[in-house]
């Protein structure tokens, strides 16, 4: 049937690009690749708040305190208290939170809200924001500089004797992932053919899939390590 043997060729051409990027790529850059976001947000995170506090701050605390105060008192003034409620900027109910700051929507304080959260939550919110700018800037300098160090190795593990072991274990590392993107796509395909909205078409019925399909159909990775 065209089907199985149209399946059976997507399933051998995932294997083939899996194998040809591991080689093209090499083991290093596969390997520290998608391990430098996991260090980018650590560093980032981090380093965040001092960054924020001693040179993001002092910046910013000035015209971001000038705009939300303009902000308040324009949207405030003519309010009634079930509309200012809806009116607080979401960044000023955050900063509320994070730093454990009370609101108080009684009517009593929508009389004079933009005074009150002005001495309340300003000072909080831009402390947050400077805070999330920093983690932004610091984001983007680690990218940089661990995508360098990353291309500085990985052009030096390319020479000789290093770099054929490297694009060999980045052929098997690849090829293990595409190993198991496969076996996912059968299984996928399988619960799809079985289920009851397409149980009744004639092309699923007469589908029983070729020998790549039936090889990983019958593969579980489960029951493999659990007989060890």
């Amino acid at each position: 049937m065209l089907l199985n043997t149209l399946l059976d060729l997507l399933l051998v051409l995932i294997l083939v690009i899996a194998s040809y990027l591991g080689y093209t790529r090499g083991f290093f850059n596969m390997l520290t690749k998608p391990l430098r976001l996991l260090f980018c947000l650590w560093f980032a995170s981090s380093l965040c708040t001092f960054v924020g506090e001693r040179m993001i701050l002092p910046l910013i605390e000035g015209p971001i305190s000038n705009i939300i105060s303009d902000f308040l008192y324009e949207k405030f003034a003519v309010l009634q208290t079930d509309q200012a409620i809806e009116e607080i900027p979401t960044i000023i109910k955050i900063a509320a939170a994070v730093f454990d700051l009370q609101i108080d929507y009684s009517q009593d304080f929508f009389e004079q809200a933009a005074e009150r959260l002005i001495l309340s939550v300003i000072s909080p919110t831009v402390k947050l924001i400077s805070i999330a700018v920093a983690f932004l800037i610091l984001l983007f300098v680690s990218r940089l500089m661990i995508d360098l160090l990353i291309n500085v190795l990985d052009s030096i593990l390319t020479l000789g004797l290093i770099g054929s072991m490297n694009r060999i274990l980045g052929v098997l590392l690849s090829s293990a992932f595409g190993f198991f993107a496969v076996w996912g796509l059968v299984t996928v395909t399988d619960m799809l053919l079985n289920s009851q909205m397409l149980v009744h078409l004639q092309i699923v019925n007469d589908f029983s899939g070729g020998p790549i399909y039936k090889f990983f159909q019958s593969f579980s990775p489960v029951r493999l390590l659990l007989s060890f």
